[in-house]
């Protein structure tokens, strides 16, 4: 993925206004509220928040969508999900998601390739599973991806753990690797843990949360971002069973915060920084959430 430019020039949009910006994926400053300003810092760090927000969340798309490759044999037909008594609701999930897979197969399946495939034989819960791993390569803006996908079935084929690994290297050095591990029930909630690290001259970016669903789609989570200077910020993370995901996250300290909506079958994402001082939204913007990626600094 390449780094989303719009991103970069945060600090002149915020001060100026549109002029020279590109409207479609730059901060707009909300009709009522043009003299709202956000000082350096706070422009600096709502520029993080966002890149740090979005680039681990188009991550975990990534992790999904190398899931529903191994698991379709290259073709966008999947299933991901354990067996359900709530099968309205969660076909309707399902394809909101199968949308989405749809918009990114189209970009990247001619360059997704299976490098290697086993099998084992696992015991979860006292229920004799299969485990099969996967591994595979995609290219996105120039990067490629090295995945590895365990995906664990019961007798019945019903998915009862999924866990993907990615990573990446970029030609400025910086290294992004991702874990997350789904175990889903036979109720069909289930719980998805991610971990991600961005490192970058000796230092390093951490992202975590913990995200519970239940059968109709709802999730909620929550979650951290360790900055390279080893301070916190908390994420909590919120998912209604239209599809669409929240990810609210604030630096108290320099009292500035943003919220990412994004919807299930789009990578447009949009996010609205919010003055901590006020609590009033200082603008928002549209980003493209395949094209941004994590903050190296």
């Amino acid at each position: 993925m390449r780094r989303h430019a719009p991103i970069l020039p945060l600090v002149a949009c915020l001060t100026v206004g549109l002029a020279g910006c590109d409207v479609a994926n730059t901060l707009d400053v909300l009709p009522g509220l043009k003299n709202v300003r956000l000082n350096s810092q706070q422009q600096t760090i709502a520029n993080q928040l966002i890149t740090d927000v979005v680039a681990n969340v188009q991550a975990a798309t990534d992790l999904d969508l190398a899931a529903l490759y191994t698991a379709s044999g290259g073709t966008a037909g999947y299933r991901i999900t354990h067996a359900t008594p709530n099968k309205e609701a969660e076909q309707k999930r399902e394809n909101q998601l199968k949308e989405r897979v749809k918009q990114q197969f189209a970009k990247q399946r001619g360059n997704m390739k299976t490098t290697a495939v086993s099998t084992a034989s696992v015991t979860v819960d006292g229920v004799d599973c299969v485990a099969t791993t996967t591994q595979l390569q995609f290219t996105r803006g120039g990067v490629t991806q090295s995945h590895t996908v365990i995906r664990t079935v019961d007798p019945d084929g019903d998915l009862v753990k999924l866990v993907g690994d990615m990573t990446r290297s970029f030609k400025n050095g910086m290294a992004f690797k991702a874990h997350r591990e789904r175990t889903n029930a036979a109720d069909g909630s289930y719980t998805a843990l991610f971990h991600s690290e961005t490192t970058f001259k000796g230092k390093s970016r951490i992202v975590d949360w913990t995200r519970t669903g239940t059968a109709d789609g709802t999730e909620t989570g929550t979650g951290t971002i360790q900055r390279a200077d080893g301070s916190k910020v908390t994420i909590t993370i919120t998912r209604t069973a239209e599809g669409v995901t929240v990810t609210k996250t604030e630096d108290t300290s320099a009292k500035v915060g943003v919220e990412v909506s994004q919807t299930d079958d789009s990578t447009e994402v949009s996010a609205t920084i919010i003055d901590g001082t006020s609590g009033t939204a200082a603008g928002t913007m549209t980003v493209d959430s395949e094209a941004t990626e994590p903050a190296a600094e």
